[in-house]
């Protein structure tokens, strides 16, 4: 860039130019002024939304070949690391609209890695089909159709959940839903949600939903604000759906069978469940941990008196473990800190001996 003071004529160039809605990477090539530097000079001067209509007109926002090439390479990279290329109710969406004379229509990356091949059948639907900067789950090409297929609780299902009690997710997913739909219907695109419960307990309907808008087209009727109507009303489910997804009849636990056993260490008799793989041999932890111990320990008084008369060294010889383990009983039993010396037992030491 070039280090030099701005005049008031390439001032007004600039503005100029970004007033006709050149970008600032052509007044940076054109000056060779940073963008830092022309932001400053034209601030103020075009909003957001100008901004964005403008580059919609040049075709900035438009998904080039190069593009959709760059979406289906990361789609590709996530397919082979994680194997997976479609949820449940993707796959049994696929399913339904089989049984109404509908394929599916893969992305290349996809057949290159799992060895699918497209349905062969005259009507497909496209899978995982970008539209602008948005992929859809699945697409009618022919009557422009976009179908989103939505998880009850991530989409926040108004069947289900109210709108003043969502979630963090919710409310972030059902804001992204509402400006997808907006920008696809800007530009001619016909938006239908099909909802996870459908496609699991309510096959029907979305049949119906699936003939109504790729099959018998002519017969739809769509709005922006309630999507497609279908021919016939379809009747409420709420309470059905409610009940299958929380489920409230649940059969009460029954009680299993239970047996008793004496501890090893206190001898007293507690009880477990019967047919368990792992006996239990003691009623807690704190007897377990007894238990487990290789040795037994000293009681206060006699560890007390054999630390008085004897090292540590030869302590953990008589009971078969180390000094260390010494020092951590007498630890617990508070007979002296972790910074114990041997002045504080009254013990002799070499240069105390005559």
């Amino acid at each position: 860039m070039k280090n030099k003071r701005i005049s008031e004529q390439d001032k007004n160039e600039i503005m100029e130019l970004y007033k006709k809605g050149n970008t600032y990477r052509y007044i940076t090539k054109k000056f060779g002024f940073s963008s830092d530097t022309i932001s400053r000079i034209v601030k103020g001067t075009r909003s957001k939304s100008d901004s964005h209509k403008i580059a919609m007109a040049n075709g900035n926002w438009k998904l080039s070949d190069a593009g959709r090439l760059k979406l289906s390479e990361n789609g590709r990279k996530a397919c082979a690391k994680f194997g997976k290329f479609w949820t449940k109710p993707e796959r049994f969406f696929r399913d339904i609209i089989l049984e109404i004379g509908i394929g599916v229509k893969y992305p290349d990356y996809i057949k290159e890695i799992k060895k699918v091949e497209d349905d062969k059948l005259e009507k497909l639907f496209c899978y995982q089909y970008p539209i602008q900067r948005y992929i859809l789950d699945y697409v009618d090409v022919e009557n422009k159709v976009a179908i989103n297929i939505n998880g009850d609780y991530w989409h926040a299902n108004p069947l289900l959940y109210k709108p003043n009690k969502l979630s963090k997710p919710q409310i972030v997913n059902i804001r992204q839903d509402k400006n997808k739909k907006i920008f696809l219907e800007k530009y001619g695109w016909k938006v239908i949600d099909v909802w996870e419960s459908e496609i699991y307990w309510n096959k029907d309907l979305v049949k119906d939903k699936i003939r109504t808008v790729s099959l018998t087209a002519k017969r739809s009727v769509y709005t922006a604000q309630l999507g497609f109507r279908l021919p016939h009303c379809p009747p409420d489910w709420s309470e059905e759906i409610k009940r299958l997804w929380f489920k409230t009849d649940k059969l009460p636990k029954q009680k299993k069978d239970r047996i008793k056993i004496i501890c090893q260490t206190c001898q007293k008799e507690f009880e477990v469940i019967k047919g368990t793989k792992i006996i239990r041999k003691y009623c807690n932890l704190k007897c377990a941990s007894i238990g487990s111990r290789r040795s037994v320990r000293p009681y206060v008084e006699e560890l007390r008196e054999l630390i008085r008369i004897m090292p540590m060294v030869h302590i953990g010889k008589k009971y078969g473990v180390s000094n260390n383990a010494v020092k951590k009983w007498a630890i617990k039993y508070g007979i002296f800190t972790p910074y114990f010396k041997r002045k504080t037992l009254s013990l002799p030491t070499k240069k105390g001996k005559q």
